[in-house]
């Protein structure tokens, strides 16, 4: 007479082979945060993706693992559940877009990392949804073009940075109506005015009396 197999032997087996073969793992502090993940029994690393959520059971954190590194999106929650931070990672680095949010849901600042810095065009916007700057980085520094205006759109101000929150280079600044208010030369953030319209400055000869369009 044939030995039949338990049922419930056939249903762990079952399970088994169409699981991914990742120890599930749910670990609480003291402060009563709890995050769940799964880890690679073989290497003891996580892989996959991990939810941390706060002690009222909202979640707050949710990411994901290759070989125990953080690779890909990254959110950050509200405990309303909205998204106010979206990152993302390669090999633990940051990598790709990076966008915040205030806690209405508009988007109040974007940027880019390349191996790990940020790096091009970075804005920041007002809760209007206006650009409210923008900054061109280098290796983690404002190195480069910027430009800034006010909430109702006019043009607040226009130049470049040197390594860092340093103007170097021609800067121009705008009243709130839009209108040119000052000219200044720049050296590493050391600015002198050279033009003004109440004032006996002068516009020198070649020096750019317009608004610069927008970085891309």
């Amino acid at each position: 007479m044939k030995r039949l197999v338990p049922i419930f032997a056939l249903l762990a087996l079952f399970f088994y082979a169409c699981g991914d073969g990742l120890e599930q793992k749910e670990e609480t502090d003291a402060l009563g945060f709890r995050v769940e993940y799964k880890v690679d029994p073989e290497t003891g690393l996580k892989e996959g993706a991990l939810r941390r959520y706060d002690p009222q059971g909202n979640l707050a954190i949710e990411e994901n693992y290759l070989e125990g590194k953080l690779e890909g999106k990254r959110k950050v929650f509200t405990p309303e559940g909205k998204v106010i931070v979206e990152e993302n990672y390669k090999a633990d680095e940051f990598d790709g877009d990076y966008i915040t949010y205030d806690s209405t849901g508009v988007i109040s600042g974007k940027g880019q990392y390349i191996d790990g810095a940020m790096n091009r065009a970075w804005y920041r916007f007002y809760p209007n949804g206006k650009v409210q700057e923008v900054v061109t980085f280098v290796d983690n520094a404002e190195n480069g073009p910027f430009r800034e205006w006010y909430q109702n759109g006019q043009p607040k101000a226009s130049g470049a940075y040197l390594n860092g929150d340093k103007e170097h280079g021609k800067l121009h600044l705008y009243t709130e109506a839009g209108q040119l208010e000052r000219v200044m030369n720049c050296e590493v953030g050391v600015c002198n005015t050279i033009w003004s319209p109440d004032s006996t400055f002068v516009a020198p000869e070649g020096v750019d009396m317009t608004m610069p369009e927008v970085l891309k």
